[in-house]
């Protein structure tokens, strides 16, 4: 399952109730530093891992594997 798929069926039948305890239990996140540049992070994500495979919320984000998450702190995590 996708965080997109774990997003909409939490949306149907929770309707707009926060899901990041949800995701927080069912998928690997990462907290961001605040000085980063979120609409440059979401273009890299949606160009490699695809926007099903990742959510933003605030200044943390989800994705639909440890592998996804692995790709993520490599490309932007930098020396912290």
């Amino acid at each position: 399952m996708t965080v997109k798929d774990a997003i909409d069926a939490w949306l149907t039948v929770n309707g707009k109730r926060d899901p990041r305890p949800m995701l927080d239990e069912y998928f690997s996140s990462y907290t961001d530093r605040v000085d980063v540049d979120k609409n440059e992070i979401a273009i890299w994500c949606d160009e490699n891992l695809g926007n099903e495979n990742w959510y933003r919320a605030f200044n943390k984000y989800w994705f639909s594997t440890q592998s996804d998450l692995t790709m993520f702190r490599l490309a932007w995590q930098g020396n912290s």
